[in-house]
């Protein structure tokens, strides 16, 4: 089990580097702790708000704000490190938080990890 890459106030994991993949609509994210995990965002393409993602120079646009706190997109698009990172990591969502997870809703991302914490 990955270990949950805390910032100093140790409330929220905190994402390093982002990388999108226009190809297949997903963000490879490096967190501080040295996990990485793939979020994919395809089944949201030209929906709504979401409709910006089909045109790859907006989905390619994606910066990292708040020392690591989020994702984010132009036109307001963005999504907090703790929703992506408990996506990835589910067995790591404490009890009582479980069921305020959006992980059915069609605007939450699909992640999953594809690298375990090196570091720890």
């Amino acid at each position: 089990m990955s270990e949950l890459p805390m910032n100093d106030r140790e409330t929220e994991p905190l994402i390093d580097k982002a990388s999108p993949d226009f190809k297949t609509c997903s963000v490879i994210l490096t967190w501080r702790n040295g996990a990485k995990s793939r979020a994919d965002f395809s089944h949201m393409v030209g929906e709504g708000i979401f409709k910006s993602f089909s045109d790859p120079k907006f989905f390619n646009h994606v910066e990292l704000t708040h020392d690591g706190r989020a994702l984010t997109w132009p036109k307001g698009i963005d999504f907090d490190s703790l929703l992506l990172w408990y996506t990835a990591n589910p067995q790591t969502v404490p009890l009582g938080l479980k069921h305020h997870l959006p992980s059915k809703s069609p605007f939450a991302p699909k992640s999953v990890m594809i690298a375990p914490n090196v570091g720890g």
